[in-house]
């Protein structure tokens, strides 16, 4: 599962390169759904408490940026 998700985030940063840009803001924002989704409840990794919203909020503001700035570069 993880290795699919990994492989998910790899495509959109790479069509991201294309004029599909807007792909690498929605990767941001699905990885921090992701984050809160899972990471808060994993056993198998010793995860710190402040780690998980703090990814979270870090991948939206680059999403959100990602968004602005897209169409001004592209």
């Amino acid at each position: 599962m993880a290795f699919n998700v990994a492989g998910l985030f790899a495509v959109a940063g790479l069509l991201g390169l294309l004029p599909w840009s807007v792909l690498v803001a929605i990767a941001s924002f699905a990885h921090a759904a992701s984050d809160l989704a899972h990471h808060n409840r994993s056993r198998l990794v010793k995860i710190p408490r402040w780690y998980v919203p703090w990814c979270g909020v870090i991948d939206v503001i680059l999403g959100a940026g990602l968004l602005v700035i897209g169409p001004v570069m592209g």
